[in-house]
């Protein structure tokens, strides 16, 4: 009876090692997810506003000072779609 209850034991904590390991495989896989897709996203907007800085450029020499430059306008939209992205995660 004894042996029939220690090999029970064992297979019982065999199948919760391998579950809780798969857990923790599948929880690392969508950290390593979530840090690509900020990372990207950083990334992306990194160099919108890169770009962003040169027409500016352009368009500071082609219009008049008073109106809004590209720059600023691109940034203000960029703001707009973080913010809606920060809302929807949350």
């Amino acid at each position: 009876m004894s042996k029939k209850v220690s090999q029970l034991q064992r297979t019982f904590s065999r199948q919760v090692g391998v579950g809780r390991s798969r857990r923790q495989q599948r929880d690392e896989l969508v950290a390593k997810q979530n840090r690509d897709s900020r990372t990207n996203y950083t990334e992306d907007l990194e160099c919108m506003f890169r770009e962003a800085e040169l027409l500016d450029e352009f368009w500071l020499e082609a219009n008049e000072p008073k109106e809004p430059s590209l720059l600023q306008l691109i940034a203000n939209r960029a703001l707009s779609s973080l913010g809606t992205l920060v809302r929807k995660r949350q």
